[in-house]
């Protein structure tokens, strides 16, 4: 390998870590919010039109004025995680607005399901190229005394290919489109990186303790405007706990999930 050729390979090689070291940044802000049970109030994902009530976090992405961030500014389950970016000095406020301009100029020419395309719009900010889109394969499903017995034969494990996890920083999207492939999410995560079993995650001795979880850090809101927490979840927890996300044996195979690098580590 000649001396060029060193160089670049080199280059490569540093960029990447420092990529890889701001996305474990983040989730290292999300995780010392988690600890110390942080509330702030949760906002469902929407056009930042400020008769909506939109939350702190677009308000001030949009105005893009020399303002900071309050300790208790409301924001969506995604907004979070730039709100920790912003927090962490990963990106800042004039590189949030750029988004919010490009995506805004996406759909303005829509005349309906603009928040559909916002989210679409969102979603190609967040996670890129769909090439960068990994789908994620649940656990198998654990078996109690008391599930309900649906009559009709399905696959238990839902778990055919091969299981890749995400990496630490990995930003994780449940997509409850399925006929649109990895283009839509109504909720966003971080990934710890962290492979856990249901009972370490509950401490029921009643759990799964063989089968790993991918475990994530999730801004879930139980309605606008409430005070919420970061907690801290599995992909499969909340697949089959959550209202907003569950869905039973009989309606079909779990939500897609999949996820992907963030966009500053790519």
């Amino acid at each position: 390998m000649n001396i060029k050729k060193t160089l670049i390979f080199l280059i490569f090689i540093s960029s990447t870590c420092i990529a890889q070291t701001d996305a474990v940044k983040i989730y290292q802000e999300m995780f010392k919010d988690y600890k110390s049970k942080h509330l702030r109030p949760w906002y469902p994902t929407t056009l930042p039109d400020f008769k909506l009530s939109a939350s702190d976090f677009s308000r001030w992405a949009v105005l893009n004025k020399p303002n900071k961030l309050g300790p208790y500014s409301s924001a969506s389950c995604f907004e979070i995680i730039l709100l920790f970016a912003v927090k962490t000095g990963v990106v800042d406020q004039s590189w949030v607005n750029r988004q919010y301009i490009f995506i805004n100029d996406k759909i303005k020419k829509k005349k309906f399901g603009k928040v559909v395309y916002w989210t679409q719009a969102w979603l190609s900010v967040l996670a890129g190229r769909i090439k960068n889109r990994i789908r994620y394969i649940r656990a198998r499903r654990q078996k109690r005394p008391d599930d309900i017995d649906w009559g009709i034969a399905r696959d238990e494990s839902n778990s055919v290919g091969v299981r890749i996890f995400p990496k630490t920083g990995d930003i994780i999207f449940f997509n409850p489109i399925n006929k649109k492939t990895n283009r839509h999410f109504d909720h966003v995560a971080l990934a710890t990186g962290r492979k856990l079993t249901r009972r370490q995650l509950t401490g029921n001795l009643r759990d799964d303790n063989i089968n790993l979880e991918a475990e994530i850090l999730s801004f879930y809101g139980r309605g606008a405007k409430k005070d919420t927490l970061v907690e801290r979840d599995t992909i499969e927890h909340m697949l089959d706990k959550h209202s907003m996300i569950h869905r039973e044996p009989i309606e079909g195979p779990d939500r897609q999930v999949f996820f992907a690098p963030p966009p500053w580590s790519r």
